[in-house]
């Protein structure tokens, strides 16, 4: 397991623009830190985990990150990443030069919203908790290791998020991940030796005095240890018992990778979960071998993974994009297949995965060449058909009729190939309503949870339902009463994670 998620932390790392392998290189770190302090083999392990699956909620607040920082939410992560979080003064500093390549109109809208948002830290720690908790539970890893994803953002000194915990109320091992993610993001950005001194001086502050003093003393040489071969140094580091992964485990993986990707935007909610699922109906009509139609449903689980490499500044944008835009979005499919080609097990799923966006006529992306096997094939059309009854930033969902229309169009010119268009047309005709789990909420509050999610304001919401915003107001206190939710990021989850961002009629 420590193979294939360690692959995949190579997503979550770009996620928050940091180098690569900074997941790995903490999880060792982590791990070595609480071998030398004396702690025990199940502290050990779980802090192990417990680093390398830390960026796992990330994505939940991109959306609204990228609002804080003009439009670059990759920036502000990476910035924040050395900051002392309980000084405004720091983070505002860090958010003025995470901003400095953009206009002085959209730094000074950028720092505005971050000055008149005092909560924006809770909320951001409480929604990446949130999401990393419930992501974890599909992974199965385990109590100890979502208690420490729950106290990431918490300090020592209890000045941390989201619930102010202090000193020995927080998990243990997520003290060591303190530590070691400190060093960490320090030595990436101005080597060991100021590292070390950045874990002196938040000694007592923001991470364990008792930890912080072990890690001054072996620090050198744990950094040391770990500025090569990350990936192979966590892989034979993993603690003991090793976590074996089963087939249906590896499928709880996937899908929780799916998630965490579609969930970097409102537009993508759902996405890749409702391709992969549109994608095993067209590879059983076509009858594709049940080897092919798992590979092919993976793949799509897996399909948009390099999403996260790319600001939502660009992703949200609801204007028309310039060349420098539409690049950056291409290049996904890349950062795509650069993370499944890491790992052996997810390597044979790389030249499908890429090729959703790849064309019968060479002039997709990311390489210019046709599909080269039947279930990538089936992947492209499927892409497609999902993305047109979807909203984006630029125009709305289209309807079935229209979504036809434009599959059919595809194959007449030598986009899409055509049996394949035919079989996922015969498909979406003959779908039925999703049908969602069991819901607090009423059909129109489900339908007011599905557009907030999405990051529609109350008016927004009133003018697509036809209400008055006061209705919205009525209904969306109603929504967070019955669910819990209290964001914009937790709304998202919460329908996510039942369903009620499905498919249209």
């Amino acid at each position: 397991m420590s193979a294939l998620l360690g692959a995949l932390s190579l997503a979550t790392d770009a996620a928050n623009g940091v180098r690569p392998q900074t997941a790995l290189r903490t999880a060792v770190l982590a791990r070595e830190l609480a071998e030398r302090a004396g702690l025990d083999a199940a502290v050990v392990r779980c802090a192990y985990w417990t680093a390398l699956l830390r960026f796992l909620g990330c994505t939940s607040f991109a959306h609204e990150t990228a609002a804080l920082a003009a439009g670059d939410d990759l920036a502000m992560l990476a910035a924040l990443q050395t900051v002392d979080g309980a000084s405004a003064g720091s983070v505002l500093s860090r958010a003025l030069d995470a901003t400095k390549s953009k206009s002085a109109l959209d730094r000074f809208a950028a720092i505005a919203r971050l000055v008149t948002t005092p909560t924006a830290g809770r909320s951001m720690a409480s929604s990446h908790c949130a999401q990393a908790d419930s992501l974890a539970a599909l992974l199965d890893v385990g109590h100890d290791v979502r208690a420490a994803l729950a106290d990431l953002y918490e300090r020592w000194d209890g000045q941390g998020n989201p619930s102010q915990k202090r000193a020995s109320d927080l998990s243990l091992a997520a003290r060591v991940v303190h530590v070691a993610a400190w060093a960490e993001a320090h030595d990436a950005r101005s080597g060991p030796t100021v590292a070390l001194d950045a874990v002196r001086a938040m000694s007592g502050r923001s991470l364990d005095p008792t930890l912080a003093g072990v890690f001054a003393q072996c620090g050198a040489e744990l950094l040391a240890s770990v500025e090569r071969r990350a990936f192979e140094t966590a892989i034979e580091r993993e603690p003991e018992p090793r976590w074996l992964c089963a087939p249906a485990q590896r499928e709880a993986v996937f899908l929780a990778f799916a998630r965490y990707a579609d969930l970097k935007s409102p537009f993508t909610l759902a996405h890749s979960t409702q391709v992969a699922q549109l994608v095993e109906r067209a590879c059983e009509a076509l009858g594709l071998s049940e080897e092919q139609r798992v590979r092919a449903r993976h793949a799509a689980l897996l399909h948009d993974l390099g999403r996260v490499a790319v600001s939502n500044g660009v992703w949200d944008a609801r204007g028309e994009l310039g060349h420098v835009e539409r690049e950056q979005i291409q290049s996904h499919a890349l950062h795509t297949e650069r993370v499944l080609c890491s790992f052996e097990a997810t390597r044979a799923l790389a030249h499908v995965a890429s090729a959703a966006h790849e064309r019968e006529d060479e002039g997709g992306y990311p390489h210019g060449r046709a599909p080269r096997s039947l279930d990538a094939k089936v992947l492209a059309a499927c892409d497609v058909a999902s993305a047109l009854r979807e909203d984006r930033p630029h125009r709305p969902a289209k309807s079935l009729d229209e979504c036809v229309r434009v599959l059919s169009d595809e194959a007449r010119d030598g986009r899409l190939d055509r049996a394949v268009v035919d079989a996922v047309i015969a498909v979406l005709r003959g779908r039925s309503a999703v049908v969602s789990g069991p819901s607090p909420l009423s059909d129109r509050e489900r339908s007011v949870l599905a557009l907030l999610a999405r990051g529609l304001s109350n008016k927004e919401i009133a003018v697509a339902l036809t209400i008055s915003p006061k209705t919205v107001q009525h209904h969306v206190a109603h929504v967070y009463e019955k669910t819990g939710v209290r964001s914009r990021a937790a709304a998202a989850l919460y329908a996510v994670e039942r369903g009620l961002v499905g498919d249209r009629p």
